[in-house]
This record gives C-alpha cells, sequence and structure tokens, in this order.
C-alpha cells in the first residue's frame, strides 16, 4: 500500500521488522474495508469505530485468536492517535473476545517438508530448505545476499548473517543439503545469464529461461513469497484451494519452519542457550557473559544436522567422522566449553557477592540466574 500518511507513521516505528509486519496489516485492512489510512481519516470518528468494529468481528468470524485480532488492530488504533483521531478503544477492546488459543500451533513434520520438495521448483525448493535448516523468521530471507553467506569447508555448509548491520544480527548455519541446493540455484542463475556478484540476492524472482529474462534479477516481496508457498502447499496436499481469508492453521505457513527447526535443535541435544542464539533470540543477561565462538556454535549445531536434513542422500551416517570432523576440532570445542564454564562460574561468584551487598540489584532470583547460565 502506497500511502504518505502511512509511510509517515512508519517513520515512529523503529524495527524494520516491525515496518514490514505493520505494512501488512494495513494491507489487511484495506482489503477488508476498501478504506486507504488517508480515507479513513476523512471518515466521521463514529463511524470509524464502527468499521473497525466490523473488521474485528470478521476476524472472529474467520477463526482468528484475540491475540491475532489484537495485533492487527494494533497499528491502526496508533495511527489513527497520531493523526489525533480519537477513538472509543475500550469499545472496541471488548469485541477482540477471549484470550485463548483457536487453533494448535504445530511444526512442520519431516514428511511434510518432503511433500513440499516433491513438488516444487529449484527455486521453491531453495527457500524450504533454507526456512527448514535455519530457522530463519518469514522476512529474513528478503534481504539475504550472497555476501551474507560464508563457506565453511570442513563441513560442507554456510554460515548466514541475518539482520546484518542491525540491532537484531545474529548468524546461524543451513544444513549441507542446503548448501548444495543454494549452490546448483546459483550456477542455474549465471548460466541463465545474471550476473552474479556479492551483492545478488539469494533468492530472486522467479524468470522464464527461454526469454532470457534472468539478465534483470529483481527482489522477492513478502507478498510474492506468501503466494508462491500457498499454491506449493496446495499442490502438495498440506492445504485446502478453497478457504477463508484469514483462517488459521494448526501449521503456520511459516512459523511452522521454525517450529521445526526449534523442536529439532531441543531433540538433538543442542545447548540450551546456543539453540536461542541460533535462532536469534534474545538470552537476556546472558547476551552480556555467553557469548560462544563460532566454532562452538557450528559443532552445536553440527549435533542436529541429520535430523535437520530432508534426503537421506545427504544425512551423515556419523554425526562428525562422515563430514570430515576430526577429533582435533572436537578437543578443541570441549577445551573452549570448559573455558566459558569457568569464566561464567568466576563471573556468576562476582554477581553473587554483588547482589548480596545489595537485595535491590538483583532482578532475578540466584537460583533462576544459577539455572540459566549453567551449560549442558
Amino acid at each position: 500500500m502506497n500511502d504518505l500518511l502511512v509511510n509517515d507513521f512508519m517513520y515512529t516505528v523503529k524495527s524494520q521488522e516491525s515496518q514490514k509486519l505493520y505494512m501488512k496489516y494495513f494491507d489487511y485492512f484495506y482489503q477488508f474495508s476498501k478504506k486507504t489510512p488517508s480515507e479513513l481519516l476523512s471518515m466521521n470518528v463514529k463511524d470509524i469505530e464502527t468499521l473497525i468494529i466490523q473488521y474485528v468481528k470478521d476476524m472472529r468470524d474467520n477463526i482468528l485468536s484475540s491475540s491475532s485480532i489484537k495485533g492487527r488492530i494494533s497499528p491502526i488504533l496508533t495511527f489513527l492517535q497520531l493523526n489525533d483521531v480519537v477513538v472509543n478503544k475500550k469499545k472496541i477492546v471488548r469485541y477482540f473476545g477471549e484470550e485463548k488459543k483457536t487453533v494448535k500451533d504445530l511444526a512442520y513434520s519431516n514428511g511434510d517438508i518432503q511433500k513440499m520438495l516433491a513438488r516444487s521448483k529449484l527455486r521453491t525448493k531453495i527457500m524450504i530448505l533454507i526456512y527448514a535448516s535455519t530457522g530463519i523468521r518469514k522476512s529474513a530471507i528478503l534481504d539475504l545476499k550472497l555476501k551474507h553467506l560464508k563457506k565453511i569447508p570442513e563441513f560442507n555448509l554456510y554460515r548466514f548473517t541475518i539482520y546484518e548491520n542491525s540491532k537484531e544480527e545474529y548468524y546461524t548455519f543451513c544444513t549441507p543439503e542446503c548448501a548444495s541446493m543454494i549452490d546448483q540455484y546459483i550456477e542455474h542463475r549465471r548460466q541463465a545469464g545474471e550476473k552474479i556478484t556479492e551483492e545478488s540476492h539469494l533468492v530472486r524472482n522467479d524468470f522464464d529461461w527461454s526469454k532470457l529474462t534472468a539478465k534483470n534479477p529483481k527482489k522477492l516481496d513478502d507478498k510474492s513469497i506468501s503466494a508462491t508457498f500457498r499454491k506449493m502447499l496446495i499442490v502438495s496436499g498440506l492445504r485446502q484451494g478453497k478457504e477463508p481469508r484469514f483462517k488459521r492453521h494448526q501449521k503456520a505457513m511459516f512459523h511452522a519452519f521454525r517450529k521445526f527447526y526449534n523442536s529439532t535443535l531441543v531433540n538433538a541435544n543442542v545447548n540450551q542457550l546456543v539453540k536461542e542464539l541460533l535462532m536469534g533470540h534474545s538470552i537476556g543477561l546472558d547476551d552480556s557473559y555467553f557469548r560462544p565462538n563460532e566454532q562452538t556454535m557450528l559443532v552445536e549445531y553440527s549435533k542436529a544436522i541429520n535430523d535437520l536434513t530432508i534426503d537421506d542422500a545427504y544425512k551423515w551416517k556419523e554425526k562428525y567422522e562422515q563430514n570430515k570432523i576430526d577429533n582435533e576440532v572436537l578437543q578443541k570445542h570441549e577445551i573452549e566449553m570448559a573455558s566459558l564454564r569457568q569464566e561464567m562460574d568466576s563471573k556468576m561468584d562476582k554477581l553473587m557477592a554483588m547482589y548480596a551487598k545489595d537485595p535491590r540489584m538483583a532482578k532475578i532470583k540466584l537460583d533462576a540466574l544459577k539455572r540459566k547460565l549453567k551449560l549442558k
């Protein structure tokens, strides 16, 4: 939606991720109301309230949860407030409904992802494997360029830098299976005539080889990814073709990949704090005290590679030896983990002494802090 008032509103939103999400929510509202934000402001306040309440009712009829409705309405109400339009928020909120989950929030299974890959073209396969093996959020893929990937030959995989140069920046890894598919995809684009550089997007718009359209790559957008994956899920038999616009599913289109990634790392006994870092989560106080190096993160991630791999042909026969990870690497990892434990124990002692002198400085209980800082 290209609306100057909305663009001005976005200057008040700090995070780029939040900006993208809010724009999507404004689009949802426009699809329902056929009113642009500028047209909305020109309406009588009572009519605005009535329209928003009708929108809330429509979302409830389509089985959206109270929290989802709240999330979609929030930027609209804030937009109105910033433009000095005062609506009765308490009245609107009463229509949200009871706080409860309307559907279960499940992960994709390995079998689900196999079905997706079996019915997808190369470009879609790349996106499926990236989401499944890195655990990134839906929109993170939009800004990924080749310069954000670093090949790690010993493991035959890539390190991904996510949200580079932002406060949310972190890194994670993909599986050898995903790395191999990425290499095929990039070579396919090069042969089709695209000039590949470090600034090239990891995934670009689709192109017709016969018409030489590969020479003019375009960046993906949120809508095109959603449309691609919705079609892919339908042809894979994982979604129905005709469904209400806002219908929620037990397996969310993109977040179910992230849940698959999370549960796989947990089941592979990846260190809890490393897992959180690989998912781009803040680990609170530990952000300052627990900063494992890349080798430690990589060896922890490698515990889950077998289970994150979809095609059996890419699975490791043994978790480390098959991918030429020699004993020296593993020994170095154990030494670094032991060093981290000693360092954190020392800092823990200092924190405990500090809290003992002034209990008001302790924002969390010491026992909880010990459990959180303890390495597996």
